[in-house]
């Protein structure tokens, strides 16, 4: 009879570690732990490699959600993954650059002084509360602009995404594009 318990302790206590360990890993994948942030991860791939800073997109890969910085070092360029709710290194990959690839970032590469990625993130928060999903510099009609996508909170969250305009040089907004989801347009035709 002993031994009959002291099997079933053990199992028991297998079973609650893995369900501890699922529960962690459901928060995690439900967003419940908070994220670092864009500017997190943007300081944290600059410790691990050197480079300006062209993107940095919200990611989900097998569960995992992480932050992909895109660094530009001239002919190269460094993708560097940085976990989202702990700050790990997941990974750094480096590539040589395509002259047709999105090259036309010239004033930018020129020297040209811009307010850094974290900073756009910022001004764009400033403007529109909510989470940063994104943010690549691009360069419009010879003006260097930053393109952050975020998600709104508060009552504007629902099926809503907006992409703000910030100036990579003085952190002005330049614009501010609202996609609203209105699922009220009845096209799913079950009437």
């Amino acid at each position: 009879m002993k031994g009959w318990v002291g099997a079933c302790a053990v199992v028991l206590a297998a079973g609650s570690l893995y369900g501890i360990g699922a529960v962690q890993a459901a928060q995690n994948e439900s967003g419940a732990g908070k994220l670092i942030g864009v500017a997190k991860a943007e300081a944290l791939a600059l410790e691990h490699a050197s480079g300006h800073v062209e993107s940095i997109e919200l990611e989900r890969s097998g569960g995992t959600r992480y932050y992909e910085v895109e660094l530009d070092r001239g002919a190269t360029s460094v993708e560097v993954r940085i976990e989202a709710y702990t700050g790990k290194l997941l990974g750094t990959h480096s590539e040589r650059e395509d002259d047709d690839d999105d090259d036309d970032l010239a004033a930018y590469r020129d020297g040209r002084p811009t307010i850094g990625a974290a900073k756009a993130v910022e001004a764009a928060l400033a403007q529109v509360p909510g989470t940063a999903t994104e943010v690549d510099l691009d360069e419009e009609d010879g003006v260097l602009i930053y393109e952050v996508d975020v998600r709104p909170s508060g009552d504007q969250a629902r099926g809503n995404a907006v992409e703000v305009g910030v100036d990579a040089v003085d952190g002005s907004i330049v614009y501010a594009d609202w996609e609203h989801d209105d699922d009220r347009d009845d096209d799913d035709d079950r009437d």
